[in-house]
């Protein structure tokens, strides 16, 4: 295991990396990058098998998360499944989106709202990760209010957002694992 100082864990072993926290200023490119590397270097170690992100995160910086986003969609490692542990919102949306399955808590909220450049893109990018026919990139731009819109566990489920819920056993072991390191 190994512990930075700008709030990821890495489980090599289990093959898990945890990132909580806010994507704000410098520290965030020198976060974002680590964390990139060690999905990389456990995917090289086993191409079969999923590498977990689990992200608990209020947003910050769309840059740097954009950036993740577009980097892995083009260049991998194509087996991340991503898990929504709590609060997802705004640029750590595009974090979660990066996965190829999307797992979600039950009490987890996601929080979308307008942003001042990329607008057309991040809308277009949301709505194909859906993969759902109903939600378009015109209905992602109407929920990007100025006061946003809340989503909940169910909501990114019925709309494909989150792929599948995580059953009681599996968070209760990933909030336990992030709680026992994070907490020292």
């Amino acid at each position: 295991m190994k512990v930075a100082q700008w709030g990821y864990l890495v489980f090599t072993r289990e093959r898990i990396v945890f990132f909580s926290g806010e994507l704000n200023g410098k520290g965030t490119w020198r976060l974002v990058g680590p964390i990139e590397d060690q999905l990389h270097a456990m995917a090289l170690k086993d191409k079969n098998s999923p590498v977990i992100f689990c992200i608990t995160s209020p947003g910050g910086y769309l840059d740097s998360s954009y950036g993740f986003f577009e980097r892995i969609i083009l260049f991998g490692p194509k087996n991340i499944h991503t898990v929504a542990l709590d609060d997802v919102s705004s640029a750590a949306l595009f974090l979660y989106i990066a996965g190829k399955r999307r797992f979600v808590a039950p009490h987890t909220t996601f929080f979308i709202h307008t942003i001042n450049t990329h607008i057309d893109e991040y809308c277009k990018n949301i709505a194909a990760a859906c993969k759902n026919p109903n939600v378009t990139a015109d209905l992602i731009g109407r929920l990007m209010t100025k006061k946003g819109t809340e989503l909940a566990a169910h909501d990114a489920l019925n709309m494909g957002l989150a792929h599948e819920l995580l059953t009681p056993t599996d968070e209760e072991n990933l909030r336990s694992w992030r709680d026992a390191y994070t907490t020292l």
